[in-house]
C-alpha cells in the first residue's frame, strides 16, 4: 500500500517516479499487491524490470516506453549476503540440523483463515519431516482463537529477520510458501519449492521446474512426493501409499 501511496503524491507533485520491479503480475485482483503493481505501473516515468516476462506483460498493456529489464536486485542483495553472513544459530536455537527440515511460509489470507489452516496442517501431519514455520502473529492469533490442533511435525518459530531467513532457506530440505519473495530465492538456492497459490508472478521458476503451483486438489504430502521425484526413504515422508509405486522414481 505504502508503493501506491508513494506513487500518487509523486505524480500530483511532478516527481519523476521509477518503479523498481515493475511489470509483475499474477492476474489475480483479489490480491492487494497486484492492484498496487498495476496502478503504479501505469503512472511511473521510468520502469525497471527484474524479468524479461515482465517487459513481455508490459508491452501487453502497451507500456512501452522508459521499460528496462534490469536484473534482480532481490537476487543480487541473496548473493552478497551467501557470500558474507553464515551464521547458522538459528539452527542451534530451534534444534535444526542442515538439510532435514522443510522451511514453509504462508501469510496471504486464503491460506490463513481457519478452513485452510485445518486443512493444511491436516496434511502435515502425513509428512515425517519437521517442518519449520515462522508464524506471523496475526496467524498465530487465529490457530490460538480457534484451537487448532498443530502437527507433531510442524515446529511454529517467532518471526525471523531477513538474515535468518536466507539461513532457513540455505539449509533447509524443500520450501512451501505463498510468498512472492521465496519464490525467485528458492530457484537462486535450487531448493524445490511448492507455491501456495493458483498463480504466480515469478513465471521463470516455474519454467525451470524448481517451483511448482499447488493444484489444491491433490494431498500436499502426494504432491511433494510427486514433484521431488525422489525415493520414499529419501524424503522420509510417508503418503501410506504402496511402496512400489515409489520404486521407479529417479532420485
Amino acid at each position: 500500500d505504502s508503493t501506491i501511496a508513494g506513487a500518487i503524491v509523486a505524480r500530483k507533485l511532478k516527481i519523476y517516479l521509477i518503479h523498481i520491479e515493475a511489470g509483475m503480475r499474477s492476474y489475480n485482483k483479489d490480491m492487494p499487491e497486484e492492484i498496487n503493481r498495476l496502478m503504479t505501473d501505469h503512472i511511473s516515468d521510468l520502469l525497471l524490470c527484474s524479468t524479461q516476462d515482465s517487459v513481455d506483460k508490459l508491452k501487453q498493456e502497451n507500456i512501452k516506453e522508459n521499460v528496462h529489464y534490469v536484473g534482480n536486485l532481490q537476487l543480487e542483495l541473496l548473493k552478497y549476503v551467501c557470500d558474507t553472513y553464515n551464521d547458522k544459530s538459528i539452527l542451534s536455537e530451534n534444534n535444526l540440523t542442515e538439510n532435514n527440515f522443510a522451511l514453509m511460509t504462508i501469510h496471504r489470507e486464503y491460506n490463513t483463515n481457519e478452513k485452510m489452516l485445518k486443512k493444511i496442517f491436516l496434511e502435515l501431519q502425513k509428512i515425517d519431516t519437521d517442518v519449520v514455520f515462522p508464524i506471523h502473529p496475526r496467524t498465530k492469533n487465529i490457530i490460538e482463537s480457534n484451537n487448532i490442533n498443530i502437527p507433531k511435525k510442524l515446529k511454529l518459530i517467532k518471526p525471523v529477520d531477513y538474515l535468518n531467513m536466507t539461513i532457513l532457506e540455505r539449509t533447509c530440505k524443500f520450501i512451501i510458501t505463498d510468498s512472492g519473495g521465496v519464490q525467485p530465492e528458492a530457484w537462486f538456492l535450487s531448493k524445490k519449492c511448492i507455491i501456495m497459490r493458483s498463480e504466480t508472478e515469478w513465471i521463470e521458476p516455474l519454467k525451470n521446474n524448481n517451483n511448482i503451483l499447488y493444484d489444491y486438489k491433490t494431498s500436499l504430502c502426494k504432491f511433494i512426493q510427486n514433484f521431488l521425484k525422489v525415493q520414499i526413504d529419501e524424503v522420509n515422508i510417508n503418503c501410506n501409499v504402496s511402496e512400489n509405486i515409489f520404486n521407479k522414481l529417479l532420485v
